[in-house]
C-alpha cells in the first residue's frame, strides 16, 4: 500500500472507527493475557516454588495471600508471555498513521533504545 492510500485510508476513517478499532486491539490482547494467565495458573506453585529459591520458605500471614500469591503470578505470566502479542496490537494500531519512511525507522530506534534503559 502506497503512502498516499494510507493517508487517505486514515482521513476517511471517522473518529468512532478509530475507537472501534482500539477496542477491538484492547479486547484481543486482554483475551490473551487472560487465556495464558489461566494456563499459567495451573504452573503457579511451580513458578512461585522457582521464584523463591533464594529465600527457601515463603511465609503467607493472612489465609488468603498464598491464593492471591499464586493469582499474581499467573497474571504477570500472562502478561509476560503475551507480551509479543500487545506489542503487534500496538504496532497494528498506530502503524497506519505513521509515513513510510518513519515505519522504516522505528526497528533501529526500537533495538536501540532497549539497550539504552537505565540500569538500577
Amino acid at each position: 500500500m502506497s503512502n498516499k492510500n494510507d493517508k487517505e485510508l486514515l482521513n476517511k476513517t471517522s473518529f468512532i472507527e478509530h475507537l472501534e478499532e482500539l477496542r477491538s486491539r484492547i479486547i484481543k490482547s486482554l483475551v490473551t493475557v487472560f487465556v495464558i494467565a489461566c494456563l499459567s495458573y495451573t504452573f503457579s506453585t511451580k513458578i512461585l516454588n522457582f521464584l523463591t529459591i533464594p529465600v527457601k520458605e515463603l511465609v503467607f500471614i493472612t489465609p488468603t495471600e498464598a491464593f492471591s500469591a499464586r493469582i499474581k503470578v499467573a497474571i504477570l505470566m500472562g502478561v509476560f508471555i503475551a507480551l509479543p502479542v500487545i506489542i503487534y496490537q500496538i504496532w497494528s494500531f498506530v502503524r497506519p498513521a505513521l509515513y513510510k519512511k518513519e515505519r522504516k525507522s522505528i526497528l533501529p530506534v526500537v533495538i536501540t533504545s532497549s539497550f539504552f534503559l537505565p540500569q538500577e
